[in-house]
């Protein structure tokens, strides 16, 4: 039984495939499984695929004739083939540097109660523009005025969350993290109705429940979509998913300031306005959130008010 089973889920991704296997079929760790899912894709990728099919890492390819609809459909199918007891869930339009696993691993030795380990990444641009931050530590040092990511480190996951995990994802995707596959599986379950943001509510899920290591090293580069800047996806499944993390969030007895964490939410993520939505737009996000938890709907709804009346404005995040 190999120590860590990679899986790449792929969709479109042809421009970015080849390097994705290289950089892994590259570590300098080898006990590993590779698997490679593809969902359906439209482009080249299969074609790139069927190059590594049988290449003597490559444990299993698996290809779908009709698209899942969503990501973590992949992971799920990912985790439950992966006979690996860590997991490192490898995005197919990232890359990794050679000692990633290494350094994961050896990380993970110090700190044998460890859940997930993570490292720093690098932002990368599809046409070569630099993003306003070189990576993920110096925007998060930014963002929260601190020198947390600047060093390595080891801490339980409730002060993970508390330090910040719990307002942003800072663990800025999956392909910088190798994560223990009996954590993933108490979760999977709750990944189905995710389309956009599970990872985020899999990394919380999890924090609740282990400690958490980190690497300052940039040993992931993290490839940064035009569309990712872009508001285009369906705002009424996002806002619903950002409402379950914060609902999962706030009846943990762990996480801290509650009510300061609310606020951020609604500023940040789960405000809409009646005239620039639509009245039927906004009533149905509305409705999803109490369809969630009435309590924390109510609560959100009151602040929502209080933000538009005082003319507060989310801060630029990403």
């Amino acid at each position: 039984m190999p120590k860590c089973s990679v899986i790449i889920p792929n969709y479109n991704h042809a421009d970015y495939l080849e390097q994705r296997i290289t950089s892994i079929l590259l570590q300098t760790f080898t006990d590993y499984e590779l698997i490679i899912l593809d969902d359906c894709s439209e482009d080249e990728s299969l074609a790139i695929i069927e190059k590594y099919k049988h290449h003597s890492k490559v444990s299993q390819v698996i290809t779908n004739d009709n698209n899942s609809g969503s990501p973590f459909h992949q992971w799920t199918k990912g985790i439950t083939l992966a006979s690996g007891e860590w997991i490192w869930i490898a995005e197919s339009d990232d890359y990794a540097e050679p000692d990633f696993l290494e350094t994961a691993f050896a990380t993970i030795a110090k700190c044998p109660e460890a859940g997930i380990f993570y490292s720093d990444s690098i932002y990368n641009t599809d046409d070569g523009t630099p993003y306003r931050f070189k990576n993920s530590a110096s925007f998060k040092n930014d963002y929260f005025q601190t020198k947390k990511w600047s060093d390595d480190y080891c801490i339980t996951g409730t002060e993970e969350l508390n330090y910040f995990l719990k307002y942003i994802c800072t663990i800025i995707n999956a392909s910088c993290t190798v994560i223990r596959k009996d954590k993933l599986l108490n979760i999977i379950n709750n990944l189905k109705d995710f389309r956009y943001h599970g990872d985020w509510y899999c990394f919380i899920a999890i924090a609740l429940n282990t400690n958490i290591c980190y690497s300052s090293k940039p040993l992931n580069s993290c490839r940064m979509h035009q569309e990712n800047f872009l508001n285009n996806i369906q705002k009424s499944q996002s806002k619903k998913e950002y409402f379950r993390i914060l609902n999962l969030l706030v009846k943990n007895d762990v996480i801290t300031d509650k009510r300061t964490l609310i606020d951020f939410f609604t500023l940040q993520f789960l405000g809409f306005g009646m005239i620039k939505d639509g009245s039927v737009h906004a009533v149905k996000i509305l409705r999803s959130y109490f369809s969630i938890n009435r309590r924390l709907a109510f609560k959100v709804s009151a602040m929502l008010l209080w933000q538009k009346i005082t003319f507060r404005k989310r801060k630029t995040i990403y």
